[in-house]
């Protein structure tokens, strides 16, 4: 690989031929290489965001990829690649953001502006509005970059992440054409009260309005929510309520609830690639992205 390499690090440091560094390491690799970069949410709040890029110059759709949430663990948080995840979309044609968000890893010390406070009386609509200011804010960044196609943006997360993709989503983000939420929520608590989070119902009526919402111009975007039946965190009988939810409040939503996985199935996206990557082709494959991305495991 020193050939390669040794291109990459010259064309690396010239911006105009940065493609050809990433060509390189897509024909040895079989993935853009991660970079990652910090920028700014609103010339505010600092932003680590890890991406990904196919091969060439593009320009590519963008995906953005959310991640989850554990209180206890939060400040231990590494920078958020998803890799799994990432090769996958990067297969399909896919340019991939990865951002992490404020309150997690290196940005712990700088506030938690996604916690819920109280399990009685939970903040989940503040939480809802700081994470969906960050994910605009890297799809802003991303689609102002000359091998994005802005056009094109899906938004993907994982437990809070997802519950933020959905909240994203409802803000109707110029050019975003669908959302994939894998069991999205907010206040979970396996081990002290498994499957029933902290006042479901506030996340019910969120859920709804997050619908109101997206449907505003009468044109909501597809979104599909996957969640297993033995999900810790979330029951299913709360998965469909929030489905339910979304639904009424005029969002699309197409709720596919998967047989039990693993010893928790809020696992699922992090550990269950062949379950769920062709089950993603099929949701994308209407919406023009027709090359597929799972594996023939």
């Amino acid at each position: 690989y020193a050939l390669p390499l040794g291109l990459c690090f010259y064309f690396i440091y010239s911006k105009k031929n940065s493609w050809i560094a990433r060509l390189i390491i897509g024909f040895f690799l079989g993935v853009g290489a991660g970079q990652t970069f910090q920028g700014f949410v609103g010339d505010t709040w600092p932003q680590i965001v890890t991406t990904f890029r196919p091969p060439g110059p593009g320009p590519f759709p963008l995906a953005v990829i959310n991640h989850g949430r554990n209180a206890k663990t939060r400040a231990e948080y590494k920078r958020q690649r998803f890799e799994s995840a990432a090769r996958y979309f990067v297969r399909k044609g896919f340019a991939v953001a990865v951002p992490l968000r404020l309150g997690y890893g290196e940005l712990a010390r700088l506030g938690d502006p996604e916690t819920n406070v109280r399990c009685d009386s939970p903040r989940y609509a503040v939480a809802a509005a700081a994470a969906a200011t960050e994910i605009e804010a890297v799809v802003r960044f991303m689609a102002s970059t000359a091998d994005i196609d802005a056009r094109q943006v899906v938004l993907v997360g994982q437990s809070v992440g997802g519950f933020a993709t959905i909240a994203a989503t409802s803000a109707r983000i110029d050019g975003q054409v669908a959302a994939i939420n894998f069991a999205g929520g907010h206040g979970g608590s396996p081990d002290a009260r498994p499957g029933e989070p902290c006042r479901p119902d506030e996340l019910e009526r969120l859920y709804r309005e997050f619908g109101t919402r997206a449907s505003a111009t009468g044109r909501p975007v597809p979104t599909l929510w996957v969640f297993a039946v033995n999900d810790r965190y979330f029951s299913p009988r709360h998965q469909q309520e929030w489905a339910d939810a979304y639904r009424a409040g005029g969002g699309r939503a197409e709720l596919r609830p998967m047989p039990p996985f693993s010893d928790d199935g809020h696992q699922l996206f992090i550990q269950g690639n062949d379950v769920w990557q062709p089950m993603v082709d099929a949701f994308l494959k209407p919406l023009g992205f027709d090359v597929p991305g799972a594996l023939p495991y």
